[in-house]
């Protein structure tokens, strides 16, 4: 009997593409056909869209089941963990943070809200969702950029990039750096007195960190034109009347922006920066990680 696993999407893109290798491999290893399944309200506008294959593709993997519905009789399967028997469309937000989970803990209390990868289970059907787990080398076998989205990332590098670009990302807002701005300067500062003509492209969810750096570096520097919360509020979860597939647009375009650049400054405790390392075409010395 086929048996599956369901990738729900919690927190930001980086976070949810490193889940993402880790749930392929343990479909691999235990036969299950995977369901990636983004229709929570951080990136999906509405719950019966699953905003995911929007812009990936999965690769060298069944990829022929897009929502749980297109499970045959999914509503009849045995699931693990219990908790998502009767929800198992609903996005990770309704089940796992919000009130319907408080309405469960009586009856599930103690347990956990997704299944543990180091555990198999014996259920039709297994929830997944995590934080991180990243396997590069799965990944990149595994998950490309549609053609839309790679087009607009193409376009981009080929119109503004300059044959030597460093590229930076700094994570400053709910997650800040464990080092001080002043290491990435310096950073850059070594770059730039052997590449003096090199651009800096920077991606970021701070709009102050976008000032501090064109201050420090006028005739260098590079950004992509997007929106940022007024209350420096984490882009992906600022909810009031932003689309939100226009914020995750913003961040696939950036995250693979950075991966085409000549050098790579990521900041080390960003599993967005890891994602653009995994994807970095130049020499992986030239990434540097603060």
């Amino acid at each position: 009997m086929e048996q599956y696993i369901i990738l729900k999407g919690i927190a930001g893109l980086g976070n949810r593409l490193s889940a993402l290798s880790a749930a392929i491999k343990y479909a691999q290893i235990t036969n299950r056909k995977l369901i990636v399944e983004w229709n929570d309200h951080w990136y999906s506008s509405h719950s019966s869209k699953n905003v995911f294959f929007d812009f990936f593709q999965l690769i060298n993997i069944d990829s022929s089941l897009q929502h749980t519905y297109d499970i045959p009789n999914y509503s009849q399967k045995t699931v693990a963990p219990a908790m998502w028997f009767n929800h198992l469309t609903n996005p990770s937000d309704q089940v796992m943070q919000f009130p319907l989970v408080w309405k469960l803990n009586d009856q599930y209390l103690g347990q956990p809200c997704v299944v543990e990868l180091d555990r198999s289970y014996t259920e039709d059907i297994a929830i997944f969702a995590s934080y991180g787990g990243l396997d590069r080398k799965i990944l990149r076998h595994h998950l490309k950029l549609k053609p839309d989205v790679q087009k607009i990332v193409c376009e981009f590098a080929e119109k503004y990039f300059s044959e030597t670009v460093i590229g930076v990302h700094v994570r400053f807002t709910d997650k800040q750096p464990k080092q001080p701005l002043k290491t990435v300067f310096q950073k850059i500062d070594d770059l730039l007195s052997v590449e003096p003509t090199a651009q800096i492209f920077l991606a970021t969810d701070n709009p102050d960190i976008i000032i501090e750096f064109k201050l420090r570096y006028v005739n260098h520097m590079l950004v992509r034109n997007k929106w940022f919360p007024s209350d420096h509020t984490p882009i992906h979860r600022y909810q009031c009347g932003r689309i939100p597939e226009e914020i995750l647009l913003d961040a696939v375009v950036e995250m693979f922006l950075l991966s085409h650049c000549q050098y790579l400054i990521a900041q080390g405790n960003s599993s967005f920066s890891r994602i653009s390392t995994c994807y970095f075409k130049s020499d992986s010395n030239n990434i540097m990680l603060w």
